[in-house]
């Protein structure tokens, strides 16, 4: 390969040694930063530096200071990337085959002591509200383990319940751990970059808005709606919530995340609630920090189950 130059974000460089994979003999990677991207700090060299060093196809990972000739790959988002995923958008830019996506591109001993253990991550950007977090924290149970930065860690457990946390040294540790889990969960973000070049067993929380870390492959589910995921051979869904309203109007607007979410109801189930002024609601989504009207309240399936069946007369 020739010497390449890249400034990030780190899960734009994972997603770019496929492409200097595919440019042949090693070279150096000088990385450096650059004004419309995160600021590449001494500190964040030093996490993603390592990982780069192990790979057989790069001669050495440095700070850059004016070296040339190289290959400047911090520009590719300069293109129009529509449609493309972030392999095929970098190699697009470098005239290299989008497909080089499909092997394996991360060489690292898997760490053993990781075996049964399945690994979680979410980073502050890239949401998507259908995903069951809350359910896969519960399904996991003692094998989980979250292995983001502190402050990754503490806004998800809060929104989603306990879990054990171990924050990895660099992205070296944190490929060996991915290697020998078990399974990796996670959204768009720079440890699933890892779980991809490894190949490995991995859940996808996809961001509806931009899917561009979506890949083709037998061992990955990307979670798009409230279709959930299969772990250890049980269904994880997001689980429903009900609410209670006296107000007749519809369709009733919740607002989750950064996206409203627009409910409407079989009219089986409203109906005869509106003749008698009560209407109780069965919304099947995940919905965090609801903002609703005054006149709707949250109920338990139990009272759900119950104002149902004495409104359609069954109780």
């Amino acid at each position: 390969m020739p010497n390449v130059l890249h400034s990030g974000d780190l899960g734009d460089i994972i997603y770019a040694l496929p492409v200097v994979k595919a440019m042949g003999d090693p070279g150096i990677f000088y990385i450096t930063t650059r004004p419309w991207t995160k600021a590449m700090t001494p500190d964040r060299f030093d996490t993603i530096a390592p990982l780069l060093r192990a790979q057989s196809y790069i001669k050495g990972a440095e700070w850059w200071r004016g070296e040339h000739p190289v290959v400047d790959m911090s520009t590719f988002r300069s293109r129009s990337g529509r449609g493309l995923n972030l392999v095929a958008w970098q190699a697009q830019a470098v005239g290299v085959t989008p497909w080089v996506c499909q092997e394996k591109w991360l060489e690292v001993e898997p760490d053993e002591g990781m075996n049964g253990r399945i690994l979680l991550h979410r980073s502050a950007r890239y949401h998507n509200d259908l995903f069951p977090w809350t359910e896969t924290v519960q399904a996991v149970g003692k094998s989980g383990l979250f292995i983001g930065p502190d402050y990754d860690f503490w806004a998800f457990r809060n929104n989603f319940g306990e879990v054990e946390h171990r924050p990895a040294k660099d992205y070296l540790e944190l490929a060996r751990w991915i290697a020998g889990c078990e399974v990796f969960i996670g959204n768009q973000s720079s440890p699933f970059a890892i779980a991809e070049g490894l190949k490995h067993e991995s859940v996808l929380e996809v961001w509806p808005t931009r899917k561009d870390c979506c890949y083709s492959r037998g061992n990955v589910q990307h979670v798009v709606g409230d279709e959930g995921f299969s772990l250890r051979g049980v269904r994880i869904r997001t689980q429903p919530k009900y609410f209670e309203t006296s107000n007749p109007s519809l369709p009733i607007t919740f607002h989750a995340g950064l996206e409203l979410q627009v409910v409407r109801f079989e009219r089986t189930e409203w109906s005869g609630a509106c003749a008698k002024g009560v209407i109780a609601l069965r919304v099947p989504v995940a919905i965090r920090n609801i903002q609703r009207r005054r006149d709707c309240h949250e109920i338990s399936e139990t009272e759900y189950d119950g104002k149902i069946r004495r409104l359609r007369g069954l109780a």
